[in-house]
């Protein structure tokens, strides 16, 4: 009597264990949902543009953020893109983060981008190119998918705005 009483205690336990794991593994977790985070007006986003920040192995540009106001911590189950949507037809100051690998250092800081207006409804990349001795910031169209100079030095790229990041004072 007492073995049927623990075999019906040991079965029933084997189904409920048996039953969690099926549940578990057939729910499983959700991946994190993607959602883009909007300084402009959130009614119409007509009246914004996209703005990716490029990150690359060697040199890299980190949104921070634009006129003081920083991106809240995303919703449970989300993340931030990186691309941005913000207000068209006037100027912002963006805090970035530019980077750099320089030998086995990394190394980055913190400066503002003063962006220029942008044009409602379009779509543009902040990309960032130099070192410790400086270098620039640049504002390109979407769909530019690398920043190269010619021999000469020449930009093969459109430029839309660029900003120069002077070295860092001693």
């Amino acid at each position: 009597m007492k073995n049927n009483k623990i075999v019906w205690i040991v079965l029933v336990l084997a189904v409920f264990c048996l039953m969690g794991c099926g549940s578990s593994a057939s729910s499983g977790k959700l991946d994190p949902v993607a959602v883009r985070y909007s300084y402009a007006e959130m009614n119409n986003t007509n009246m914004g543009a996209i703005i990716k920040f490029v990150k690359e192995k060697k040199e890299g540009i980190r949104f921070y953020d634009c006129d003081g106001v920083m991106i809240p911590a995303p919703a449970n189950g989300t993340y931030w893109l990186p691309d941005i949507l913000f207000p068209a037809e006037k100027p912002m100051d963006l805090r970035v983060y530019i980077y750099w690998n320089e030998d086995r250092f990394g190394e980055r800081r913190r400066g503002i981008y003063r962006c220029p207006p942008l044009e409602a409804g379009k779509e543009y990349k902040l990309w960032f190119k130099g070192t410790l001795k400086g270098g620039k910031i640049y504002l390109t169209s979407s769909n530019v998918d690398k920043i190269s100079f010619s021999s000469k030095g020449q930009p093969q790229f459109e430029i839309l705005h660029e900003q120069i990041i002077p070295v860092i004072p001693k």
